[in-house]
């Protein structure tokens, strides 16, 4: 009985590792526009992987590169479906583990932005505050750049197109504070 456990054991962290490159080489890939069918089809295997494992945490990663890809090449409708479902993992996650707080903070992040892109301004105002507000209360410091950057970013823009450019430039400078660290 004992071999048997050690070979479940052993083949459960090869396909943690097998999820885990196809989300590197998704988000790899989604860095270079032309590459999108490869982005898509390594993460749709990182999905089937996460899926089959019930990794919520790595489902829930896979979702967020696709987020981002999909904000990043202006295409709102997309990025908010796999935001969402980020987010939806992402608060199972930070019910169970602390470790989900900076990733409900990426979460909130890309939804806001999508609600932006979509007009949606009240919403999107609502999701970059918490998401930023995550970050200061718990001092977060494990959430991906671009995903805090993409928050205050997200404030600067809804600030300057109210007129309120103080609010707006505070959230710029905010912003890129964090892009700074980034380079």
């Amino acid at each position: 009985m004992v071999p048997n456990s050690i070979f479940l054991l052993v083949l459960y962290f090869r396909l943690l590792i097998l999820e885990s490159l196809y989300q590197d080489l998704g988000h790899a890939y989604g860095k270079v526009i032309p590459n999108q069918q490869r982005l898509l089809f390594y993460l749709s295997k990182a999905i089937d992987l996460g899926k089959l494992e019930k990794d919520t945490a790595g489902l829930a990663w896979s979702y967020s590169i696709l987020a981002e890809y999909f904000s990043s090449t202006d295409q709102p409708d997309s990025c908010l479906s796999y935001a969402q479902k980020a987010n939806a993992l992402r608060i199972v996650l930070n019910n169970t583990q602390p470790a989900g707080l900076n990733s409900l903070s990426g979460s909130l992040a890309l939804l806001g932005n999508a609600y932006f892109k979509k007009g949606n301004y009240p919403l999107a105002l609502k999701l970059s505050r918490q998401s930023t507000q995550i970050d200061i209360k718990h001092q977060v410091s494990g959430s991906l750049p671009w995903e805090n950057w993409l928050a205050y970013f997200t404030l600067s823009e809804y600030f300057f197109k109210t007129g309120e450019i103080d609010s707006s430039l505070y959230y710029g400078i905010e912003a890129n504070k964090i892009t700074s660290k980034m380079n």
